[in-house]
């Protein structure tokens, strides 16, 4: 699946509230700001395990998902510590990553 039919599938929902976008060779910063854009209000789980993130992506999740409850982060090796910091110090959410990592069987 590449970014642009990812970032197409996103922009057509907007009451998700569970995401897992795993291991995906073209998930990106944009397809995540764009699902995070439209979902935030509702997505409560969110694992972007194994997916070239950026600090970028952790700030938006940080402003624009409200009702968020779990972000797995296993493995995203683009964030830096100091974004990881930020998204522990947001304190709104659980926060998985590795070596944290506790697979969830209910999403």
């Amino acid at each position: 699946m590449d970014e642009s039919l990812l970032v197409t599938i996103f922009e057509l929902t907007s009451v998700l509230e569970g995401v897992r976008i795993e291991r995906l060779e073209h998930a990106s910063d944009e397809v995540v700001r764009v699902m995070v854009s439209k979902n935030g209000a509702t997505l409560k789980k969110l694992s972007l395990r194994s997916v070239e993130v950026t600090d970028q992506t952790a700030d938006h999740i940080i402003e624009a998902c409200s009702c968020l409850e779990l972000l797995d982060i296993d493995t995203c090796e683009e964030l830096s510590d100091a974004a990881i910091a930020r998204l522990k110090a947001c304190g709104r959410f659980e926060l998985k990553s590795l070596f944290e990592i506790i697979e969830e069987t209910a999403w």
